[in-house]
């Protein structure tokens, strides 16, 4: 009798370290946020901008990239400017096991009806919001 207790107390005990050995309470994971203004996946990102040109030439140009890819290739952190946006075209590219984005963000209603033409494809959608 006292060595089935015994084994009962034992097994209650395993199962719970394994139950709370599974548990999380946050920390850096898939899903949380990192890297300089962009969200993660397994690692981070670093996402950023520069904008150039001005009147009907003004341009954002953004990348969302693993951190594991590097630094960014420009020096504004996270998103392009919303005020005064007409609309992006944004690319999803596969590096490994993470997927880099980046985009090209127009500011001149003259300039919408060729940029959205030419934002065709299965991995490329244009939205009406900064990435």
């Amino acid at each position: 009798m006292k060595s089935n207790l015994m084994l009962a107390a034992i097994g209650s005990f395993m199962a719970f370290t394994l139950v709370a050995g599974c548990s999380s309470s946050g920390g850096s994971g898939s899903g949380g946020t990192s890297g300089s203004g962009g969200t993660s996946g397994s690692g981070g990102s670093n996402a950023c901008h520069q904008v150039g040109g001005s009147g009907a030439a003004l341009q954002c140009q953004w990348i969302d990239q693993p951190a594991t890819a590097g630094p960014c290739p420009f020096t504004a952190t996270g998103s392009c400017p919303s005020k005064g946006l007409i609309g992006c075209c944004v690319r999803t590219t596969p590096i490994g096991m993470d997927v880099s984005m980046s985009a090209d963000c127009i500011y001149s209603a003259a300039a919408e009806a060729t940029s959205k033409s030419v934002c065709t494809g299965s991995t490329v959608k244009w939205q009406t919001t900064a990435p």
